[in-house]
């Protein structure tokens, strides 16, 4: 097993990283550092944490040959854009992205960076930036910007033959859980309305995206683009109210994601009245008929999932 020494989340706090022999092939370590300093430990947590996310595209990167871009920070995606190109995925993730959250972040993507997308990552201030591939062209222009570590990882999106386990030390003890590798059980319409094809499409992307969210977890999704999400917030309420103002005039048309029960029918009624048109949600609340009849009132449908997806 080979360790390096690191300091911690705080520079008060001495760390440690470890790689494991069997260490699948998409993993962070196996990504080649082309320029830049060694990351740290919230770069490493982050950068982890962001190619799952990338990941959970894997259909839609090898069957519909779609570029993905997402813009991660503090643990909890600031953006994810889906696009034909990646000049395309990447300004929509830039643009529908809270400038200031994505300070010192991280960005990761299944394309490969040229000039014109180095360019783009150029009016931006990260710490880390990984792709699949990086042209030298790309590599002299992002240069400049000595805080940010460039890594080329050709194998990025393979799905590793097992995710493990998740450890986590407490005051005398450990908690250990098996990984979430499941993304429902089974999806399910409960309102009148079924959603349209293309609203099930917008659902998919904002369902991946809100089970790497923390939670409380709200996510909308308008087209390919997260336009808003609300993360980590004590009720879903606020966490609903924080996506929908991110998204702004984005919010109209755009589709919904919980990652667990909406308790209370108030989520329905700010979605309903920002224009959100569908919910994608797990189902089986006891009081789930006051839901749906909140729903029918502004005609949205909801897609239930069988299925939490709590990320703490």
């Amino acid at each position: 097993m080979k360790r390096r020494d690191l300091a911690g989340e705080n520079p008060h706090q001495k760390a440690e990283l470890h790689q494991m022999e069997d260490c699948p092939r998409c993993a962070l370590f196996h990504a080649e550092n082309i320029q830049g300093p060694d990351l740290s430990y919230n770069d490493i947590v982050d950068a982890d944490a962001a190619l799952s996310l990338l990941r959970e595209f894997h259909e839609e990167a090898n069957t519909d040959h779609q570029v993905i871009s997402i813009l991660f920070h503090h643990g909890n995606p600031c953006c994810v854009a889906l696009g034909d190109t990646h000049a395309e995925a990447l300004t929509n993730a830039i643009d529908h992205s809270d400038p200031t959250s994505i300070i010192e972040g991280i960005y990761v993507t299944n394309g490969i960076i040229d000039e014109t997308e180095a360019a783009l990552l150029n009016r931006l201030f990260l710490h880390v930036v990984i792709a699949s591939d990086v042209t030298s062209q790309a590599g002299r222009i992002l240069r400049d910007q000595q805080q940010l570590t460039l890594l080329s990882h050709p194998h990025l999106m393979e799905k590793p033959a097992s995710l493990g386990k998740e450890i986590r030390q407490l005051v005398g003890g450990y908690l250990i859980q098996t990984r979430n590798d499941q993304l429902f059980i089974k999806l399910k319409s409960t309102t009148s309305r079924t959603p349209s094809e293309a609203e099930i499409q917008q659902l998919l992307i904002a369902w991946k995206v809100v089970k790497h969210t923390k939670t409380n977890a709200i996510v909308l999704v308008k087209g390919k683009t997260t336009v808003g999400i609300g993360p980590g917030l004590n009720n879903r309420v606020w966490s609903t109210q924080q996506a929908i103002e991110r998204a702004g005039n984005h919010a109209k048309g755009s589709v919904m994601a919980s990652d667990a029960i909406l308790p209370l029918p108030e989520s329905i009624t700010l979605a309903g009245e920002a224009g959100v048109t569908a919910i994608i949600e797990p189902g089986g609340w006891y009081k789930e008929s006051e839901n749906i009849k909140e729903a029918e009132k502004y005609g949205i449908a909801i897609l239930t999932t069988g299925i939490n997806q709590f990320c703490h």
